[in-house]
């Protein structure tokens, strides 16, 4: 109905922008495109038009022209919100950190209040290391990310800004169990600081907590109950969510630990698994994840996760055993993989990688090396302290060129900006180096 009605009216800005809308959703941003310059062609100075165009553009991947339609449209209302935030965010996902500051800061500027405006400036404070301003700001009552979270905490409670003093401290999750880690590496300061320290966890990740601190009480919290007011059967004096533990204690570059608490993992099922891979042979044992459960649902996961036909340099290397560490259904991906390329990833029929995170976290500390681009399985191989190789989006670094939260993962960000076979060769040689170094004896 909406492509006919835009057949009918091509001058209809609105109609053209919920058409557009409609067809980016259903993954066809060349139809959008098409229906975008159709209504520029009725109104070619008005910059809600020139706005809808970039975005399709950039929808595209024609990223230069999105920069240049966005432009026209400040050329024609300097202040105009869209272009001023899309221009922010466009900058922000191809990494040009210091113009997206400069769109976000002057959007800021015209529309102090908009919730986009001062989450993208927030990140990107982040992403250059203005670790102080990034966490203020991403505090901000009207940060689009954190505004639902925050409304969370009772206000008679919210901790911030003074000493604990000797009260206890109630944290509670928020986001997913990768953030939940990283997060997790502030915990050793909160315990100091707090007479008692309550923590509230995945209950995927308690047993772990509870052997990593044990000053601190575990409580698990399954997912829906998160995002209420209910009062706990606890009793606590303040609390705060998990991520805004690093506006407290990482507010700067150096003050992040060189050696962060490892998280301690079960050693009886470390023997388990530590004997399942020695049946693999004597071999170097790497765990892959490829990509993650959300692949395709924005732009930034189109352009960075993989598909298992990538890895081809580092199947080819003698020597090695891949484990799957994907926390998802890849039959028929494996399937397809074994029939192109004759390629087997070692999986267990009893071993559900999404839920068992104990058996996972486990299976990674035993492993040689992991390999994961930025999925939940990136901050269990961080988090245990395992060696591994993560492609990751450079905004995650915080302004540094290692990733401050787990530093026995070694960043590759070179995706973004060189050809895949050159990455992956990369990839393989890191691989054939560590290969190179492990003891002989190799299991």
């Amino acid at each position: 109905m909406l492509a006919e009605t835009h057949k009918q009216r091509p001058d209809h800005i609105l109609i053209a922008e919920k058409l557009a809308a409609r067809l980016i959703a259903q993954g066809k941003p060349e139809d959008a495109l098409s229906a975008a310059r159709a209504t520029l062609e009725h109104h070619p100075r008005n910059s809600d038009a020139l706005n809808l165009l970039g975005t399709c553009l950039w929808e595209s991947i024609e990223l230069g022209d999105a920069i240049n339609a966005y432009e026209a449209a400040l050329t024609e209302t300097p202040n105009h919100l869209h272009a001023l935030q899309n221009l922010a965010s466009l900058h922000f996902e191809t990494h040009d950190f210091i113009a997206a500051q400069e769109y976000a800061e002057r959007a800021r500027t015209a529309h102090p209040s908009d919730q986009r405006i001062l989450n993208t400036l927030a990140r990107t404070y982040l992403a250059r290391g203005q670790l102080a301003d990034g966490w203020d700001l991403g505090e901000h009552p009207d940060c689009l990310d954190r505004a639902p979270a925050r409304s969370w905490i009772d206000p008679d409670k919210d901790w911030w800004g003074k000493d604990l003093d000797g009260e206890t401290l109630r944290i509670r999750p928020e986001q997913g169990i990768g953030d939940e880690l990283r997060f997790a590496t502030c915990f050793p300061d909160a315990i100091a600081e707090a007479g008692t320290c309550i923590i509230e966890c995945d209950p995927r990740l308690a047993p772990a907590f509870r052997r990593t601190f044990p000053e601190a009480e575990i409580k698990p919290q399954p997912l829906d109950q998160r995002g209420t007011n209910s009062a706990p059967d606890f009793d606590f004096d303040v609390e705060c969510l998990a991520g805004s533990l690093p506006r407290r204690y990482r507010r700067s570059s150096d003050a992040f630990p060189e050696s962060p608490v490892i998280l301690q993992t079960d050693p009886a099922l470390n023997a388990k698994w530590r004997a399942r891979l020695d049946d693999l042979g004597p071999t170097f044992k790497i765990g892959l994840c490829w990509r993650s459960n959300v692949i395709g649902s924005t732009r930034m996961r189109r352009f960075f996760y993989t598909h298992l036909d990538d890895w081809k340099e580092v199947y080819d290397i003698e020597g090695v055993s891949i484990v799957n560490l994907f926390p998802g259904d890849a039959s028929a991906e494996l399937s397809a993989l074994k029939d192109r390329l004759g390629v087997s990833l070692h999986q267990w029929d009893d071993l559900d990688l999404r839920e068992d995170v104990e058996d996972v976290l486990s299976l990674v500390h035993e492993l040689d090396l992991v390999i994961s681009v930025q999925a939940a399985v990136w901050a269990f191989a961080g988090a245990v302290g395992k060696d591994s190789i993560v492609l990751l989006n450079p905004n995650v670094l915080l302004g540094h060129d290692h990733v401050p939260w787990f530093p026995s993962l070694e960043p590759i960000t070179s995706m973004w900006s060189k050809p895949w076979p050159e990455v992956s060769r990369d990839i393989a040689e890191r691989v054939r180096n560590r290969m190179a170094r492990k003891t002989p004896g190799m299991r």
